[in-house]
């Protein structure tokens, strides 16, 4: 008789100390980067009353502010597969800086949302952590992350437009 074992490693993100910088980005930019969740545990019970999931299977991210606003996206869309799979019912939750145990970052909190979350009165430089779990049995296990601040992709003053020429 023969068996095939599957052994998962957690995520290097799989608590706060390994949290993965993400970039911000302007608005509308899609980044192709994915993370995943397959195998990991949960850090610490939910913060956030108005959150009926349990995040059982968290993983940690930052990033460092642009401007006074930006937004936390989480696609099911991703590298790994090609194609949308589920209902894309992420939660986040967002704290102000680093904090390595449960009463220190509860004080932290600024707020709890299904995906996506828009964050205000934030102040450039500030580090903001947040971490991403599923709401739903019908989530991957691998999505992407975008933070996106309000600045839009447009041409630098005095650009010049190139051509291409199809001889």
């Amino acid at each position: 008789k023969s068996f095939l074992l599957h052994i998962v490693n957690k995520p290097a993100n799989d608590e706060i100390t390994g949290a993965i910088r993400i970039p911000v980005t302007p608005s509308g930019l899609t980044r192709l980067e994915s993370y995943f969740s397959h195998g990991s545990t949960q850090s610490y019970g939910k913060f956030c009353t108005n959150n009926s999931s349990t995040p059982d299977h968290d993983t940690w991210y930052y990033f460092v502010a642009t401007g006074s606003s930006h937004t936390i996206r989480v696609s099911n869309m991703n590298t790994f597969y090609n194609y949308f799979h589920g209902s894309n019912l992420h939660r986040i939750e967002a704290f102000d800086g680093y904090a390595s145990d449960s009463s220190t970052l509860a004080s932290k909190l600024y707020g709890c949302s299904w995906n996506p979350y828009t964050l205000s009165s934030l102040t450039s430089g500030d580090t903001v952590y947040f971490r991403v779990f599923s709401g739903g049995l019908q989530n991957t296990s691998a999505f992407g992350v975008t933070v996106e601040n309000s600045q839009t992709i447009d041409e630098p003053q005095n650009a010049i437009l190139l051509t291409l020429n199809n001889k």
